[in-house]
């Protein structure tokens, strides 16, 4: 063998062997790739606010495809009839530090608020147990806190707590139509729009009844005739007054200052409530 072929041999060895090497490390990089591909998956789908542009988010994976598909057509006949947003969200546990009423306003105020008359969310906390109806400023006019939040609770909340989530949630959206139709043994009424006429109906009612309540008082007190002068009711030489003056003796002045009232309103005039399941 001479000099030349153990060169050539030392120049093909040494290709093969980076060949090799690069081989070994791109293999490596695809290993890496795959083992760490499902966790950054998991951590998208998982993060806060990903995803949530569905009618349906079902983190916690407690209604499976068939039913979460068969809700999100129901949720989407009710928006085109209604011209609104709704969503439906199950979430394991919420971010530490939370509360569900702030999460749920977030969810809404982020990802459903594109509607012409209004959003609606129904926010679920499997971890605690907990659920929230968060609303727009337009749907609170028409679904409101208390009595209309109250009725849709009553028609999905026993459903939630046995643990029948299709039931529950389908209840919900149902409820959510009928109050928006305007059934008239689901539809609710904003209770401010009538304060000042149950006020000045009140008023008229009460001055009424204090006229005629102090007539007939005046009435039937009265057993003895009026005198024609103020010294007629003396007996003659019975007083005798000599000097008369009025002495102010003091006055009290009691301040209590007034009690003010939170609500559960969202910083852009949405509403809302929840509670435990």
């Amino acid at each position: 063998m001479n000099v030349s072929d153990i060169l050539y041999r030392g120049r093909v060895d040494g290709y093969t062997s980076f060949v090799k090497n690069i081989t070994v490390i791109i293999q490596a990089l695809c290993l890496v790739l795959i083992l760490f591909q499902p966790t950054a998956f998991a951590a998208r789908i998982d993060s806060p606010m990903d995803c949530y542009n569905d009618e349906v988010v079902d983190q916690a994976k407690i209604l499976t495809r068939e039913q979460r598909d068969k809700l999100e057509v129901k949720i989407k006949e009710v928006e085109r009839k209604q011209k609104v947003r709704m969503g439906v969200n199950i979430i394991k546990k919420l971010p530490d530090g939370t509360e569900i009423s702030t999460y749920a306003h977030k969810i809404l105020d982020e990802r459903y608020s594109d509607a012409s008359n209004g959003e609606i969310l129904l926010l679920v906390d499997m971890e605690n147990r907990k659920w929230y109806i968060a609303t727009s400023k337009k749907m609170k006019n028409k679904i409101t806190d208390g009595k209309g939040i109250d009725k849709l609770k009553e028609s999905f909340l026993s459903d939630l707590s046995n643990g029948k989530y299709m039931d529950s949630f389908t209840a919900f959206t149902e409820g959510v139509d009928k109050q928006l139709s305007g059934d008239e043994e689901e539809k609710d009424s904003n209770p401010d729009r009538y304060n000042k006429i149950y006020a000045a109906v009140a008023g008229i009612l009460a001055f009424a009844i204090a006229v005629i309540s102090t007539v007939l008082l005046v009435d039937c007190m009265g057993n003895v005739a009026a005198a024609k002068e103020a010294n007629d009711y003396l007996k003659k030489d019975s007083v005798d007054i000599t000097n008369q003056k009025d002495t102010f003796v003091g006055m009290t002045v009691v301040r209590v200052k007034k009690s003010s009232s939170s609500s559960g309103s969202s910083s852009s005039g949405g509403g809302g409530g929840g509670g435990s399941f």
